[in-house]
């Protein structure tokens, strides 16, 4: 009897080891700092039978698996957190947190007045972002000017560029040493903007009315000179010191770019199928190189193209949910942290140094135009 006790004693004490043996370990992972998408690598024990990864709650997309180590990506929608092991009701958290790096949005201050992409100009002067909004009304159009005030998170009227000014549709924006320059699609015409004097000068037109080139696709500035990118794909530079506009020699240029976004220190173009293309003026003639496409989700109506700092953002209009961020120095689209408020059409952004905003456009659920603005911030 003795004997018989003694062998279900080292039965039940094997089973006992057996399990704690089987109990997965998280010793490290690496990196400890990610965003959507990337790689980390988890090392420890008994991964092979517990298998079932999550960031914070959300569940992770497992690459390989081996009874010592766990190659996994970080999961759309998780925050910082720790990560976990489960299988069944048995769970392991790590002792230290993942650092999830994808930025975040918030509101800031209503503006006072709404707008729409398509009626409204933007450019950014120092830590403030300043908008030309053509309104259309049955008792007459009319145009007004505002600055939004980074710093103090504040709305102020200026001096429009014409109350009875006749801006268009996608006019566009640029700025050139603390100067902003707007320019209509209706004939070239081009006016600029003195902050310092709350005053706007007429300067030379690009005069391209009853060509084919009667469309702008985009405008940017690079350095001392403004460009503007014409609907054939041709491009001008304005040169501010003489007042002058000459033609650039871009031979490279593809055929089905529809629009352009400028960072602190690049120029992209944005084509069809969200192919980016890099431009540069360093080379002689002026060249654009293909860059990688974007795997957005967002083919259909890409509106939002914004550049903040050294970062491209793209997302879209319609359903902002979705977005992207290019990071030039590894060549690839980083998913960022998705938009905080309602469905919206026809909105409008802007960037204050590395932050992007966006903003107005129209409720894409009752239709109503829009007041609210929001912030996105970097990690």
């Amino acid at each position: 009897m003795k004997k018989l006790s003694l062998i279900l004693l080292s039965v039940i004490l094997l089973a006992s080891c057996q399990e704690e043996e089987s109990n997965p370990e998280i010793v490290s992972f690496s990196p400890s700092v990610g965003n959507y998408g990337d790689q980390v690598t988890i090392t420890g024990s008994n991964f092979d039978e517990f298998n079932a990864v999550s960031f914070d709650g959300v569940e992770a997309t497992i690459v390989s698996v081996s009874p010592n180590q766990l190659v996994v990506t970080v999961p759309v929608g998780s925050k910082s957190g720790s990560i976990t092991i489960s299988e069944g009701d048995k769970r392991i958290e790590s002792a230290s947190s993942f650092t999830v790096t994808s930025g975040a949005w918030k509101k800031v201050a209503k503006a006072p007045f709404i707008a729409e992409k398509s009626s409204t100009v933007a450019f950014t002067i120092a830590q403030s972002a300043y908008f030309s909004v053509r309104h259309y009304e049955e008792s007459g159009d009319k145009n007004e000017f505002w600055q939004y005030n980074q710093v103090s998170n504040t709305w102020t009227e200026r001096t429009p560029i014409a109350v009875d000014y006749a801006q268009s549709f996608d006019s566009k924006g640029f700025v050139i040493d603390g100067k902003g320059y707007m320019i209509e699609p209706s004939g070239g015409d081009l006016h600029e903007y003195n902050p310092e004097t709350d005053k706007w000068t007429a300067k030379k037109a690009l005069n391209f009315y009853g060509t084919e080139q009667s469309g702008i696709l985009g405008a940017f500035s690079v350095g001392e000179f403004g460009y503007v990118l014409l609907s054939d794909r041709t491009l001008y530079r304005y040169t501010p010191a003489t007042d002058t506009w000459t033609g650039v020699n871009v031979p490279s240029m593809p055929k089905d770019v529809y629009t352009t976004v400028s960072t602190s220190d690049k120029v992209y173009f944005l084509a069809s199928g969200l192919k980016l293309y890099e431009f540069t003026t360093a080379t002689t003639p002026a060249s654009v190189v293909q860059k990688a496409s974007s795997p957005a989700s967002v083919s259909a109506n890409p509106e939002i193209l914004q550049g903040a700092g050294q970062q491209a953002f793209i997302g879209e209009s319609y359903n902002v949910m979705e977005f992207w961020q290019y990071s030039a120095p590894d060549n690839r689209w980083i998913q960022k942290a998705p938009f905080i408020g309602e469905q919206v059409y026809s909105g409008v952004h802007f960037s204050i140094g590395n932050k992007l905003y966006l903003g107005f456009g129209a409720s894409a659920v009752s239709d109503v135009l829009l007041h609210d603005v929001y912030e996105y911030t970097p990690e």
